[in-house]
């Protein structure tokens, strides 16, 4: 952990944040063609402001604390849930195939669900999805894992339901370690636009530091 001058996004600037500097995969900052990623942005500037990330028009919104989206669907408190690496990663509450978990929401993420090894274990939501698919997964900051993909039954968020969601765990001894928390949200589900009511942009709120008990996941309508 190192301590910078500044970090500026357009206006938004952080004076003298804290850095860690961790050795991050390749095949996350590997973009192609694009220039390689230079890092990852953490809660110490996002918690400054309120958050809309717009997955349809691809922009990160930075709006000030206190906004609240006038078109907001609904809301679910937002919470914290600690990785195993000891970063704290923005999570809301949600139920796969009835079963109720703290689940992060992981705009890195390709997948739709992605369980714990402790969930997996705990309630087995691949047990009844017939045919899997597994494969080789080269991961995220984790590494490389054997990853196992079925169906599952229902995701429920708030008022939302998904028919069957594609959920993957880890079939790797520890499976797919994610701290606290039950799983992870991916992108595929927080960018899906195939209905009005499909969650399309998310604003986590937080109070500037330390965040308060506003903090709050708002789902916006395409």
């Amino acid at each position: 952990m190192i301590k910078v001058g500044r970090i500026a996004i357009e206006t938004a600037i952080l004076e003298q944040p804290s850095v860690s500097i961790v050795d991050i995969p390749n095949v996350i900052v590997d973009r192609g063609s694009r220039p390689r990623l230079a890092g990852l942005i953490g809660s110490e500037l996002l918690a400054r402001y309120t958050v809309t990330v717009d997955f349809t028009r691809h922009t990160l919104i930075l709006n000030s604390p206190g906004f609240r989206p006038q078109s907001a669907t609904f809301s679910l408190p937002l919470g914290f849930a600690m990785s195993l690496d000891g970063f704290s990663h923005p999570s809301i509450s949600a139920e796969l195939d009835g079963v109720a978990g703290d689940f992060v929401i992981d705009t890195g993420a390709g997948g739709q669900v992605i369980v714990s090894d402790r969930f997996q274990r705990g309630h087995r939501p691949l047990a009844e999805s017939g045919k899997t698919l597994q494969f080789l997964s080269p991961g995220g900051m984790g590494g490389r894992t054997n990853i196992q993909l079925g169906f599952g039954k229902r995701l429920s968020i708030g008022p939302l339901t998904l028919s069957p969601p594609v959920v993957a765990g880890g079939t790797d001894a520890g499976g797919a370690r994610l701290g606290s928390s039950a799983g992870l949200i991916g992108n595929a589900i927080l960018s899906n636009s195939s209905s009005p009511s499909t969650i399309n942009r998310c604003a986590p709120i937080s109070n500037p530091l330390p965040a308060g008990p506003s903090r709050t996941f708002f789902v916006e309508p395409v």
